[in-house]
């Protein structure tokens, strides 16, 4: 069998010079190829230069669509870092990807663009059993993978349990980088009933209604076995985190009629309830004001980092992001899971998780797994439905996280 072609478009961006220095590093790293495509020759050089590695590069406009045709068909697999993903016609390369045969995954954060994607290339992709996998990187494999570890540390010992309700706390250090504040700006373009994202917005299901349209400022979750109880404040990637994960569970709903429904909720861990409220109003209304006041928008503008710029990488190597879940059951047991990733979350965890991703797709699969069954029908998926326990064991046998779950007695609360 050749040796797989992992194409990486967008090859010069912050991210995936941060993702390209993983991939020459990695100790599988002479079972794959690497081919860069960008827009510019020059800085493609530049990216090579400073990698000291001999890799091929493409000069590639996603307008031209021939271009884009034979280096899709050349790869196995195509890395997308070219974001705003609606902005920057991402759209060619998953159209090329799905007609053609190649997987393809990103680090995408925009529900209505993934939405779009999925009603016009998921048939597509699923004719030529194409895996088009977008969100691999912080949004949305952490929030993916610790509810499929939940329900899987679940079903192990209760296979005719499901869980019922889940949530997810987040303690991060980090900074967010330029491509993260691009993506929140080109969301202005959209009308405001689109920028917030139902998490049912990725999937052909009616959500069931509402009794509040006001969210949870201050939530709160005990921690079965212990005396600790959580409090969250309101998480402003949780919107999407959301809808990935309920699109996960729609998969799993398809192949599951017991399943009871299913709530999933994240915030950001914080130390009370009365601070949660705080954090909470203080989130609410920074990002009212950002969204419908342009002056306050201007002006916040100044201070934050553009699109190729980031941190120092001694900053970006002190990051980190630990989450705690606990998911209640259809039994009398609770799961609680915990997720550690090193590094910072928009740089180093985002680049790692979205290279692991792509491999996982083109190399073996680590002793003892394998990719999930519908991988093998293709479609527009999510990471864990899409990687399963091969992205799982890919990320922790190279140290990218740490998890663990268990079962815990309900104690009642």
């Amino acid at each position: 069998m050749s040796t797989p072609y992992i194409g990486i478009y967008g090859a010069t961006s912050f991210t995936a010079r941060e993702c390209l220095t993983y991939l020459c590093s990695h100790s599988e790293k002479d079972k794959f190829q690497l081919s860069l495509a960008g827009r510019t020759q020059t800085k493609l050089d530049k990216v090579i230069s400073d990698l000291n590695e001999k890799i091929e590069t493409v000069v590639l406009l996603l307008t031209d669509e021939q271009g884009v045709k034979e280096w899709v068909k050349k790869c196995q697999v195509v890395i997308n870092f070219a974001g705003p993903y609606a902005l920057y016609n991402a759209e060619a390369l998953i159209k090329a990807c799905a007609e053609h045969g190649t997987h393809y995954v990103d680090v995408c954060g925009e529900a209505y663009f993934v939405a779009k994607m999925i009603e016009r290339y998921h048939d597509t992709a699923k004719k030529t059993k194409t895996c088009i996998v977008p969100a691999c990187g912080f949004d949305a494999v952490p929030s993916d993978l610790i509810v499929y570890l939940a329900r899987q540390t679940l079903q192990n010992s209760h296979p005719s349990a499901r869980l019922t309700k889940s949530t997810t706390f987040f303690s991060v250090r980090g900074t967010v980088s330029g491509g993260t504040i691009a993506t929140l700006r080109s969301t202005l373009s959209l009308p405001p009933s689109q920028r917030g994202g139902s998490q049912w917005s990725l999937i052909p299901l009616t959500p069931p209604t509402s009794k509040t349209k006001w969210p949870t400022f201050a939530a709160t979750e005990y921690v079965p076995g212990t005396k600790e109880k959580l409090y969250g404040a309101i998480f402003p990637f949780a919107p999407f985190d959301k809808a990935i994960v309920r699109r996960s569970w729609y998969f799993t709903l398809l192949h599951d009629e017991k399943d009871p429904g299913f709530r999933y909720e994240e915030y950001v861990k914080i130390g009370s309830v009365w601070l949660a409220w705080i954090v909470s109003l203080g989130v609410y209304v920074f990002f009212g004001l950002y969204f419908f006041v342009p002056l306050f928008r201007k002006l916040v503008d100044r201070f934050l980092p553009q699109p190729g710029q980031g941190a120092t990488l001694e900053k970006r190597k002190k990051g980190w992001a630990r989450l705690i879940n606990v998911s209640h059951t259809t039994t009398n047991v609770k799961v609680i899971t915990k997720l550690f990733a090193k590094g910072d979350p928009g740089y180093i965890a985002t680049c790692y998780m979205c290279a692991e991703s792509a491999l996982s797709l083109v190399l073996p699969p680590p002793s003892g797994t394998s990719l999930p069954d519908i991988a093998h029908q293709g479609g527009v998926l999510t990471p864990m439905t899409a990687l399963g326990d091969v992205l799982k064991e890919r990320l922790k046998r190279n140290g990218v996280v740490e998890v663990e779950s268990e079962l815990v007695i309900d104690s009642g609360h």
